[in-house]
C-alpha cells in the first residue's frame, strides 16, 4: 500500500476521523485509493498484514 498528503480533503472517505493520508490498494485487478486518518490507516493496514504476508508483491515492467 502506498500513501502520500497530497490535497486531502477534511474529514476521512468514512466520515469517522480528520483526514489526514491517501492509501492506494489493488484488488483483484482494480486500484482503489481511499483517504484515512492515521488511526484509520494503521487499522486498515493491521487487518491487511496477515494476507499481505502470505501475497506475492507484483512488479509491473516500466
Amino acid at each position: 500500500m502506498n500513501s502520500s498528503t497530497a490535497e486531502q480533503p477534511s474529514s476521512s472517505d468514512s466520515g469517522a476521523s480528520p483526514a489526514m493520508e491517501t492509501v492506494s490498494l489493488a484488488v483483484d485487478g482494480a486500484s482503489y485509493e481511499i483517504v484515512l486518518a492515521p488511526n484509520e490507516a494503521s487499522a486498515l493496514r493491521n487487518d491487511l498484514a496477515p494476507y499481505l504476508a502470505a501475497a506475492r508483491q507484483r512488479c509491473d515492467p516500466e
